[in-house]
């Protein structure tokens, strides 16, 4: 809740190499085994080290990363770790490839003889589409445990620089693999085991898929189903009376971090038909009359930097159409500016899709029937588009389908206030994260009523965790035993968001701009 306000992080890394159903290589590459390890030169050790273990119950794997590097988590469901170590040069990404269509590890025999290409003789073919000159020195499958894997190793040469790449695709089934590339230096010609450093980076590598264990999921599957349940019946609780009431019309924050206010939001909550638009008058506006948010938000996440932000956020009280806006500056200390936004929407229709299953002719549904017709039947489709710009993007847009437990923007800002919170219960989300661009799984833990020290006062609150993935940081809400927010903390980052008044922050920011958000441009 209060992590949207903050400034983005962009963190840089290694994109995993892309996945296609290329044609099988018409004569495979004899496998290369491997390679034997000399003897080091004097003070050098014999092998490097592996690391600490990783572990992704949500991913479904385990494994020892390689020492001396430092873990970059990933935050999406794609790529789930990179280790770094700067020094030597290395760089190993860890991510997942959930396949549409279910795919083989190695080659086998189709219908009439036909042969279906695997996994690794696609991903064979790719390399070689994609880097011509390079030199492929291993293509093998190895069982480690009971996982299939698929290993292979390149030279290539990128400007100056030659590197070795080995590759290990792992199979969790049919349709979800797992990738672990590592690239490091090495020589530009010449026999790899005639050079000791590249022997050991080999050996290392080998050592960390000797470590790979594919998860069983099913405890998880079945936690997520539970909450899911439990989620369809609050959706009901939902109700216009509920989100009419959980209204607040004016709201004031305090950003703080490890005790030092480092920002400030001031919120309006009101009922409204649609965003506020530039040159749009109130009686012009036809929409379904819902909840609107709107946020203005200054944050220094860092001495110099000023980020300022403005959100406009709108949804139907039954919830099948949602707007918002959410428009900011960053400004450096050198005077550097960087502009970001996003325009989201999103709406739940009835339309006609073309059903195989149906004859022409047949009686539908709701009772029609026309010989003349296509079969096709009603069916609901709930589809969100993004349009997003940064100093990287400009009218990027991104599409997609929502699942039935996805929540709106303007919920997703309500949330902790409409949950039933006198029970403990758990529950389980769909929400867009834009820093993310992806719609994504929201946890929310409701927890027992407590005492609770906040701003320096002990007091009753129902704790509410929430964390965006199984494996996400998590921010705690409390919550009033009247249902008023009070205020959000998170661990990880050492954000405390606090409910306060106007003069407070006033006497706090003396150049605090309380006002409400802009309207945005009118269409």
């Amino acid at each position: 809740m209060g992590n949207r306000m903050l400034t983005r992080v962009i963190a840089a890394g290694l994109m995993l190499a892309g996945w296609c159903n290329a044609q099988v290589p018409d004569e495979p590459l004899a496998p290369v085994g491997p390679l034997p390890l000399a003897d080091p030169a004097p003070g050098r050790p014999q092998r490097y080290e592996l690391g600490d273990t990783f572990t992704s119950e949500a991913a479904g794997i385990s494994f020892r990363g390689p020492g001396n590097c430092i873990e970059l988590k990933r935050s999406n469901s794609e790529q789930l770790v990179q280790f770094v170590n700067e020094e030597m040069k290395w760089s190993m990404s860890v991510g997942r490839v959930l396949l549409s269509k279910p795919m083989r590890l190695i080659a086998s025999d189709g219908p009439q003889g036909r042969r279906i290409p695997g996994l690794l003789e696609s991903t064979i073919e790719q390399i070689k589409v994609d880097a011509p000159g390079a030199e492929i020195l291993r293509e093998d499958f190895v069982n480690i445990g009971d996982a299939e894997v698929g290993m292979i190793v390149v030279r290539s040469t990128v400007g100056m620089d030659t590197r070795l790449t080995q590759r290990a695709l792992v199979r969790g089934s049919d349709l979800v693999y797992y990738n672990f590339t590592f690239i490091s230096p090495a020589p530009r010609q010449g026999p790899l085991e005639n050079d000791l450093e590249t022997q050991k980076v080999v050996d290392l590598f080998g050592r960390v898929i000797d470590t790979v264990r594919v998860m069983d999921q099913s405890r998880l599957k079945e936690e997520q189903n539970e909450r899911l349940y439990r989620t369809r019946a609050v959706l009901l609780n939902f109700s216009e009376a509920r989100l009419r009431d959980a209204l607040a019309p004016e709201q004031w924050w305090r950003l703080i971090r490890d005790g030092k206010d480092i920002g400030y939001s001031y919120v309006v909550e009101e009922v409204a038909n649609d965003l506020p638009r530039r040159g749009v008058p109130l009686d012009a506006v036809r929409g379904t009359e819902g909840v609107r948010i709107g946020v203005r938000s200054r944050t220094y996440p860092e001495s110099g930097a000023q980020v300022d932000s403005e959100s406009w956020l709108y949804a139907s009280f039954d919830r099948r159409n949602e707007v918002w806006s959410s428009t900011g500056l960053i400004e450096q200390k050198d005077g550097t500016r960087e502009s970001f936004g996003e325009f989201g929407t999103a709406d739940r229709e009835v339309r006609r899709v073309i059903d195989p299953r149906l004859a022409p002719g047949e009686l539908l549904p709701d009772g029609t029937a026309d010989a003349n017709q296509p079969p096709v039947r009603p069916t609901e489709v709930y589809m969100l588009t993004v349009t997003r710009n940064s100093k990287t993007m400009r009218g990027q847009t991104l599409e997609r389908q929502l699942p039935p437990f996805y929540l709106p923007q303007a919920l997703n800002h309500l949330l902790p206030r409409i949950l039933p919170y006198h029970e403990p219960k758990t529950y389980l989300f769909a929400t867009w994260i834009g820093d993310q661009g992806e719609v994504v799984k929201r946890y929310i833990d409701v927890g027992a009523e407590q005492y609770f020290t906040l701003d320096g006062r002990r007091q009753r609150a129902i704790p509410i965790a929430d964390r965006i993935g199984v494996e996400g940081a998590v921010t705690t809400h409390y919550v009033s035993p009247e249902g008023r927010y009070l205020g959000s903390q998170n661990e990880a980052s050492k954000i405390l968001i606090l409910t306060t008044d106007k003069p407070t922050l006033e006497k706090i920011w003396k150049d605090a701009n309380l006002t409400r958000p802009a309207e945005i441009e009118g269409k």
